[in-house]
């Protein structure tokens, strides 16, 4: 069993590389990050942040926060289709035309479940793309997409915490009376590389214990395992 696991790590590992949604978010994460710099270089002359290190550091601990996330949805056989992945990520961009703050699996991760309950109740439209759209709507699982974000919350809350030393960027804002005040903007994205369990159609990984996976719809087909991005979203300003 321990080989036949490796080799499905190994194996997983290319499909990070070759997503499209890997290099999207680290451009965004390029384009905030130069937008913070251009700020700090307008309001005081000089930048507070280096760019380089900024992004390297919130690489390196975006791939810790994964591999913390990864070990539990692994060990407990949370099962999501790559058609929930990419609505997840179709929702998160979708949010960040709202606030850059909602570029995040979290947010994204509820309403899609809203949105699967609501499709649930509905009938089923007739054939074209509402029909389409909402079969794959229903065709989520719930518990394993609850199971994620309440893991990817966690993610959150120590991602934040290992980002608590990294400097702030000053900015003015409104107070509640109206004045101009100082205050302190912390903004953060983080990609978050996700070992996940998704029904395979070449082999099956073998189980890890007798009721593996806890969180399948179908637990007879066969699994995979693959590497994908995950995105975080934190912003404050205090």
């Amino acid at each position: 069993m321990t080989t036949e696991w490796g080799a499905a790590i190994i194996q997983a590992l290319p499909a990070l590389v070759l997503n499209p949604f890997t290099y999207i978010l680290v451009l965004l994460m390029a384009l905030h990050l130069r937008r913070q710099i251009s700020i700090e270089r307008k309001l005081f002359g000089t930048k507070l942040h280096a760019f380089g290190e900024e992004l390297f550091y919130a690489l390196g601990i975006g791939v810790l926060g994964g591999l913390l996330v990864s070990i539990p949805l692994v060990l407990l056989g949370v099962v999501l289709t790559y058609h929930t992945f990419v609505c997840l990520w179709l929702m998160a961009l979708l949010l960040m035309a709202f606030r850059v703050r909602y570029l995040c699996f979290a947010y994204a991760g509820s309403i899609l479940a809203l949105l699967s309950l609501i499709a649930g109740w509905l009938p089923a439209p007739g054939p074209g793309w509402l029909a389409a759209a909402g079969d794959i709507l229903r065709t989520i699982s719930l518990p394993a997409l609850f199971a994620m974000v309440a893991l990817l919350h966690l993610a959150e809350a120590l991602l934040i915490y290992l980002s608590r030393l990294r400097p702030a960027t000053p900015v003015f804002m409104r107070s509640k009376r109206g004045r101009m005040v100082g205050a302190y903007e912390l903004q953060h994205l983080w990609l978050v590389p996700l070992f996940l369990v998704t029904e395979s159609g070449q082999g099956s990984l073998p189980p890890l214990f007798a009721s593996w996976p806890l969180f399948a719809q179908q637990p007879e087909l066969p699994l995979g395992l693959v590497l994908l991005p995950a995105v975080l979203g934190y912003s404050s300003k205090r």
